[in-house]
């Protein structure tokens, strides 16, 4: 098959950001398929399209800024852009079928176009449930861009002829907004195990080396966005309240975003700032693999919202690959993991009760040789990437077979 991938965030191993696009694409490459990837390059010389050939595949990336730091407006007008440009890109490529990846939602535009004329599947790829989101946040409020937003969500579910859900949450709220009319595939988030596996003595020594963090106390990380929805500051209370209870547990922040600085800022004023507490600049995928090893609990946070409860955050798989225990502070599909297959502990989103169980959790030996061992096994077996593209690889190949055996029934009729 000639796949085309659409993906407006498209990030390798060694650059900062989530990997499951190139991890897709290397692994679709390698199954003998002609895999086209469109997306955008912030940092280009130049201005338009740029083409490489990367790991068996083919990359198209177009010059377009864009950073967690810029505002709504100047968002919307990004993926806008991209959109249209990746409509005319995807359509002058061909194809046997286009698979799109959201978010932002309006990846939906040009798969759908690219999609017609002639007919071909298009499989479109849930990451994130928008609008729901942007507008349980408050970021879309016009009533006329809700109404346009909905309409676009609920025309690409329509067009679609298969959708791919992150998470069985998201799968139930897509149901209950098509009916339950179009087939549905969960394929969440996966844990690269070959990437992950760094020893804890090798780990805690770069971490030592390259961040400056004490060797002698035990590390829990975080590595992402530093957003509103991920709501980073959480972790600056609970290094206060485990700085009040005497903890030895060190908070590792690494990332980047818009509330970065004042997340800095409150860590100074609750005088964790380098105590207990420590703020790194985003990494590379390699590099967190390094951090990861060095770590003893990874942590993940999500604003309390219920909305976002359907989240895959890119972070805990990460940790089920580093065999990492997890600690989180919301509610959903993951927190059910978890409790489950002993893999890690959840809360309310409560720094005091937080910082109570995780402290108890990690002075607790046994616990964490054993909820390590379940984070393995969630990596190497429920959660491990070959298995998971080797179901997106049947998905794209039974929609790509039914086209062909539709075409060849009208071909007959005639």
């Amino acid at each position: 098959m000639r796949i085309i991938y659409i993906q407006q965030h498209f990030r390798y191993p060694t650059e900062k950001g989530g990997s499951r696009p190139y991890e897709q694409a290397l692994r679709l490459a390698a199954a003998g398929h002609e895999v086209h990837v469109i997306t955008t390059v912030s940092d280009a010389q130049q201005a338009g399209w740029h083409t490489k050939y990367v790991s068996g595949f083919k990359v198209h990336s177009y010059s377009l800024r864009y950073d967690q730091k810029m505002n709504y407006a100047d968002r919307i007008a990004a993926f806008l852009k991209f959109a249209l440009v990746s409509t005319t890109k995807a359509r002058s490529l061909g194809g046997d079928l286009i698979y799109a990846s959201s978010t932002p939602l309006t990846v939906a535009v040009p798969g759908m176009l690219a999609s017609v004329f002639p007919n071909k599947p298009f499989i479109f790829e849930v990451r994130d449930l928008w609008p729901d989101l942007p507008i349980a946040f408050g970021a879309l409020r016009n009533p006329i861009a809700r109404k346009l937003a909905r309409l676009l969500e609920i025309s690409a579910y329509r067009r679609a002829s298969h959708i791919v859900a992150l998470s069985p949450d998201m799968k139930d709220r897509i149901s209950e907004l098509t009916g339950g009319s179009k087939p549905i595939t969960v394929i969440p988030n996966a844990a690269d195990t070959n990437r992950f596996r760094i020893s804890h003595k090798d780990g805690k020594q770069w971490v030592a080396d390259n961040l400056g963090l004490p060797l002698d106390r035990p590390l829990a990380t975080y590595a992402g966005v530093f957003g509103e929805a991920n709501r980073v500051d959480f972790f600056v209370d609970v290094a206060k309240h485990l700085k009040n209870m005497n903890s030895k547990v060190a908070i590792l922040l690494i990332g980047d975003g818009k509330e970065k600085a004042g997340v800095i800022e409150a860590a100074y004023s609750s005088g964790c700032y380098n105590k207990n507490l420590f703020i790194s600049d985003p990494i590379s995928k390699e590099e967190i693999a390094l951090v990861y090893g060095g770590s003893d609990v990874i942590l993940s946070s999500l604003a309390p919202l219920k909305e976002l409860g359907s989240s895959s955050p890119n972070k805990v798989f990460d940790a089920f690959a580093a065999g990492k225990p997890v600690a989180i502070n919301y509610s959903g599909w993951l927190a059910k993991v978890l409790e489950q297959s002993g893999a890690g502990i959840s809360t309310d989103f409560d720094p005091i009760q937080y910082a109570v169980a995780l402290d108890r959790f990690m002075a607790d030996k046994n616990s964490l040789i054993e909820s390590s061992k379940a984070s393995s096994h969630l990596g190497q077996v429920k959660f491990n990437r070959d298995h998971l593209v080797a179901m997106l690889l049947g998905v794209l190949s039974r929609e790509y077979a039914a086209t062909i055996k539709n075409d060849s029934n009208r071909s007959v009729k005639k």
